[in-house]
């Protein structure tokens, strides 16, 4: 099977408030919507970059224990 070049990848970041996020990404950082899906997914881009938004509930750790292990997210 023949090999193809990946021509694009997009982090998808969690986000409490999607509507919220869609806003700041588009109005505070210039950003284009490209989809949304729902209420709790979508695609935004700039530049040839892409990022995907998807709403969460926040995840509790203990977050100087993750950055003491040397973990970046």
């Amino acid at each position: 099977m023949a090999e193809k070049a990946l021509m694009d990848v997009a982090p998808v970041f969690l986000v409490a408030d999607l509507a919220r996020s869609l806003a700041y990404y588009r109005d505070g950082l210039g950003f284009d919507p490209e989809f949304v899906h729902g209420d709790f997914y979508a695609g935004v881009a700039r530049d040839g970059c892409r990022i995907h938004l998807k709403c969460a509930a926040a995840v509790r750790r203990d977050q100087v224990a993750f950055e003491a292990a040397g973990h970046v997210d």
